[in-house]
């Protein structure tokens, strides 16, 4: 039986769980956001970051992968970097203004809107099954680009700072994908 191969040009995660954002971002739209400055207000870290192999002062810069979602509860824009985090920070007339650029809705927001993809973290519950899956939005600063990802898999993201998946993930799912137990969903 042939062996299910993952290192292919098929995208690494279903559109489910990591769906690229078909609308450009405005032009440096972390800086315009206010990442920079949030992420220089949170101060240096401590103890509880020594896996993330940082260089004295690195707990202070910016970071390449950053997720955003809307938090309903503080009617604010949250944020992480896998390092800080936080809700209310950043400049959300920025964040609306891209959302609902074209009309009342906006372009962004139908788009979210027809793949059921819903940018709210509440942190406490899962959203109703009317609402979809909860997504935050990871923007790529180096590229000025999104992808609309599932909370699970979006803070993996950040925390290691890689959108693909490592070694030992892509080993795990090869494993799940030949398992003879499971071909019977393949078929």
């Amino acid at each position: 039986m042939p062996r299910h191969r993952t290192h292919s040009h098929q995208p690494l995660y279903p559109d489910i769980m990591l769906r690229r954002v078909p609308f450009p971002l405005p032009p440096a739209f972390l800086q315009q956001l206010g990442y920079d400055r949030a992420v220089a207000d949170c101060g240096p870290l401590h103890a509880d970051v020594a896996d993330h192999n940082l260089t004295r002062g690195d707990d202070c810069q910016p970071r390449r992968f950053v997720a955003l979602w809307w938090d309903p509860a503080a009617k604010q824009l949250g944020w992480s970097d896998g390092l800080h985090s936080g809700v209310g920070q950043l400049d959300r007339q920025v964040w609306s203004a891209w959302l609902h650029a074209g009309g009342l809705l906006g372009r962004v927001g139908a788009w979210l809107v027809e793949h059921k993809v819903c940018l709210e973290d509440d942190h406490s519950a899962p959203l109703p099954p009317e609402r979809g899956s909860g997504y935050w939005l990871i923007v790529d600063a180096a590229q000025n680009c999104a992808w609309a990802v599932v909370r699970g898999l979006a803070r993996q993201v950040v925390r290691r700072q890689q959108l693909e998946p490592t070694e030992a993930e892509l080993a795990a799912l090869d494993e799940l994908a030949n398992d003879p137990a499971l071909t019977r969903f393949y078929l």
